[in-house]
């Protein structure tokens, strides 16, 4: 609690890119669980008097020790009886003891040596007191044996922590299996299942948290339980400087990455293709997840970029296949920089399939998760999946993945033009996470959303009521900073004229294409002929004719799950119907009784 509010905080440890070194920070809690920069007194620097040693002046020492590449940083409470928190910082092989103070610099007193010098070989874990003698004890993970290690803690002739001894008697091996390889992070927050007993957790290699509950035998913690687990972006993590050969693959479940002989980069599902980079006719290419956080795809001597995400300047930024079928480049703390695009299609629990959403009268929201199957077979049972959402409010809801992280999100407009993101979790217990402002003045009678300048980020249409279209490009930030300003992109595009605007990649080239529903009732494509950050769109062509803006709501989706887009069309009676080369299928009847459909 370094906010001394009553709630705990969280400290950080981060690279500062101007002064090139590392540094401390506190993000007080703002008593709902969220670490935010602005609550109480706010984020803050946790800073020393005497960063480096000045034996000339009044610095005898320097007691920066965090600036290491390798410095591990942890709370393990207050350790010398003052009710303030204190840290511990592992500096190479020497583990520091930082006394706190409510002024935020920690040399007040100077950090004192705790006992040893082979703290190198381990990750350091502050379970708090496991034994009950009032004394903080400490685990070790070995971090190439993988062996958790117990020290207990003792008082010293002043009746707190002795220090010198802290960490290096007693230890004795209460469990194994933790390599830095399989699990890179772990750590202890104490009892989490609430029975007493401090518990243990790790982040697995692949994104996902597990938990295990400790187990007391003997007056202490011996053992532990089977894995439990937390929760995570479950998939196959390609890390920063990874290469990527010729008819190398990453997977997970039913998700693969190929970089094909042809030098494709291919994403598949099932078997069926989901996104590519276009980069075929380049035998033996090669892509690599660049340290500047760059997905690039090179010609097999290395001499030409032949595509790339375009998110270099994020130093060790990954990638990961998800489950689901998508591509996603994470930021070292973890924001989506870029996607396949892939999760223009609903799919709210993340399972593969796609998904429909719908609104009724009373304003709940009801996810219709798909199957895999077709026909009326083509959704399972529907979840609940939020209240409060009245149309004369909410004038505009919107699937789509706007915060580039893989999972359907919720984009809502409300009458007087508030634009909020609601974020998606993957989840059905809830499906979409606490709102966030993107922006006011967004009064336009359509929207539609997707990444047509083919940069990962997805991007929003608006039609004004003049007809006009106008791009605002993402930028794949947060907030009010979401889009970049608007460009004019089309007009001509009366409401009276063109009754529906859809957004959908139709012609297979993985860009997302315009669709429009003219008042005679034909669809056209406009083929998305962008360049990176350079919006086009080629000559349109029909895609149908008979759709009567008075008979039908036409949408494109994918149903049948096989990575291509098809024809949806909800008729005036309510019927469902999904439009396949082998011909319509109707898919249920009754969802008339909705007052929106979306997908």
């Amino acid at each position: 609690d370094w906010g001394e509010d009553g709630y705990n905080d969280l400290v950080t440890l981060e690279y500062d890119n101007v002064d090139k070194r590392r540094k401390l920070w506190t993000y007080p809690n703002n008593g709902l669980g969220t670490a935010t920069v602005n609550f109480g007194k706010r984020k803050q620097e946790l800073k020393v008097f005497c960063p480096v040693a000045d034996p000339e002046g009044t610095c005898p020492a320097g007691n920066d020790h965090w600036q290491n590449a390798n410095a591990q940083i942890l709370s393990p409470g207050d350790l010398n009886g003052d009710k303030i928190p204190d840290l511990l910082v592992r500096d190479g092989k020497l583990l520091w003891a930082y006394y706190g103070a409510r002024n935020d610099y920690l040399d007040n007193a100077d950090p004192v040596l705790v006992g040893g010098d082979d703290w190198d070989k381990f990750t350091v874990i502050a379970p708090g007191d496991i034994n009950g003698d009032g004394v903080p004890d400490l685990w070790l993970r070995n971090e190439s044996t993988g062996e958790l290690l117990r020290s207990h803690g003792s008082k010293d002739a002043n009746g707190v922590i002795d220090l010198a001894t802290w960490g290096t008697k007693d230890r004795a091996v209460i469990g194994g299996n933790l390599t830095t390889a399989l699990y890179p992070t772990v750590g202890s927050v104490g009892d989490i299942n609430g029975d007493g007993i401090a518990d243990l957790w790790a982040r697995k290699a692949d994104n996902t948290l597990y938990e295990w509950y400790g187990k007391v035998t003997g007056g202490t913690v011996n053992s532990f339980s089977d894995d439990v687990t937390v929760d995570g972006v479950i998939g196959a993590r390609i890390p920063s400087g990874t290469n990527l050969a010729s008819g190398q693959e990453y997977a997970t479940g039913n998700a693969k990455l190929t970089m094909q002989a042809d030098g494709n980069l291919v994403l598949t599902k099932a078997g069926k293709v989901f996104w590519a980079s276009n980069t075929a006719g380049n035998p033996n290419a090669f892509a690599r997840m660049q340290a500047d956080g760059n997905l690039v795809v090179y010609s097999a001597d290395g001499s030409k970029t032949l595509w790339n995400t375009h998110t270099d300047g994020k130093p060790n930024s990954y990638a990961m296949v998800l489950g689901h079928g998508v591509l996603v480049i994470y930021n070292a703390i973890g924001q989506g920089q870029w996607t396949s695009g892939t999760q223009t299609r609903p799919d709210f629990n993340a399972d593969g399939k796609t998904d429909a959403l719908a609104r009724d009268a009373n304003g709940d929201l009801w996810v219709y998760p798909g199957s895999g199957g077709s026909g009326t077979s083509t959704f399972s049972g529907r979840y609940f999946a939020g209240n409060g959402w009245w149309r004369d409010y909410w004038t505009g809801l919107y699937p789509t993945d706007l915060n580039n992280d893989g999972h359907t999100d919720i984009v809502a407009v409300s009458r007087e033009g508030q634009m909020w993101l609601y974020p998606g979790t993957g989840r059905t217990d809830r499906t979409v996470a606490d709102p966030i402002l993107i922006g006011t003045g967004w009064t336009y009678p359509t929207l539609a959303f997707g990444d047509i300048t083919g940069d990962g980020k997805t991007d929003v249409i608006a039609r004004d009521n003049g007809g006009t279209l106008w791009l605002y490009p993402g930028t794949g930030g947060t907030g009010t900073s979401t889009f970049n300003s608007q460009v004019f992109f089309g007009s001509g595009w009366w409401p009276d004229s063109w009754t529906t605007i859809r957004i959908g990649d139709v012609n297979g080239d993985f860009k997302p294409d315009i669709i429009g529903r003219t008042d005679g009732g034909e669809m056209f494509v406009y083929p998305n002929t962008s360049t990176y950050q350079n919006p086009a769109l080629g000559a349109r062509y029909s895609w149908g004719i008979g759709w009567w803006p008075a008979e039908w709501n036409p949408f494109v989706s994918d149903f049948d799950n096989d990575g291509r887009l098809e024809q949806i069309g909800l008729y005036r009676t309510g019927d469902l119907y999904d439009y396949l080369p082998g011909g319509r299928s109707l898919v249920g009847t009754g969802w008339s009784s909705f007052f929106d459909l979306l997908l």
